[in-house]
Parts: C-alpha cells; structure tokens; sequence
C-alpha cells in the first residue's frame, strides 16, 4: 500500500545519439589497433586507442547536453578537467625534483581521458533520463 515504483524514462531521441556516440567511440579504437598493426607505422607511432577520445568526448558532452533544461555542460567539465590537471601538475612540481615534460604530459593526456569518459558517462545518464 505504501509502495512507490520508481519508473526510469528514457528519452528516445538521445538513447539514439548515445549508440550513435558508442559507435564512433569504438571506430576511432579500432583505427588505431589497425594503425598499430600496421609494420612500418608501429615503430613511429605509439599510441594508445584511448588517446583520440578527449576530443571527441567534449564534442559529445556538447551534443547530449545542449538540448538538457540548464544547457550544456561543457564549460563546467572544462572547469573540473582544468582544475584537475592544474593540481596534478602543482603536485607533480613539489614531489619531483626532475620534472620531465614529457611524463607530466603523457600523465595529463592519460588523465584526460579517464576524466573525460566520466564525465562522458554522467551526462548520458543525465541526458536520458531527462523529461
């Protein structure tokens, strides 16, 4: 008597955007798992599948938000992945003594995309489950 059913909508025309975003996401990975088989561009070329996906995940933040009741999202995931980045690097300059560039870069690049793919993650769920 007492119960209440918590039902989930889902919003059709995002679910779509969503499979659509997944897809691109996979291609990208697997453009690079070729390119990495591929003899004479192994030795030149490390990088990870992951690695092209920042971009793209900013570009699908802003097209899974935009059409959200607030508008996109983009600004404040940029304000976290900046304010992240800037902590790890004021952390990094007080704990190493021999910075190296290129490490601390990498470890910002790898950063990103960890923290991009969450927050990627949050706003399709918030997108469907919007009215």
């Amino acid at each position: 008597m007492g119960e209440k059913s918590v039902r989930l909508i889902i919003n059709g025309g995002n679910l779509k955007l969503v499979a659509l975003q997944v897809l691109v996401l996979l291609a990208l990975a697997f453009f690079v798992v070729l390119i990495k088989k591929i003899k004479f561009l192994k030795t030149r070329i490390k990088i990870n599948p992951l690695d092209l996906w920042p971009p793209f995940l900013i570009v699908f933040i802003h097209q899974l938000s935009s059409n959200g009741p607030h508008g996109t999202l983009v600004p404040e995931v940029l304000v976290v992945w900046f304010a992240v980045a800037l902590g790890i690097l004021i952390w990094r300059i007080f704990t190493d003594q021999q910075m190296n560039y290129r490490k601390t870069l990498i470890l910002l690049w790898r950063l990103s995309d960890l923290l991009l793919f969450i927050a990627w993650l949050v706003v399709m769920v918030m997108s469907l489950t919007w009215r």
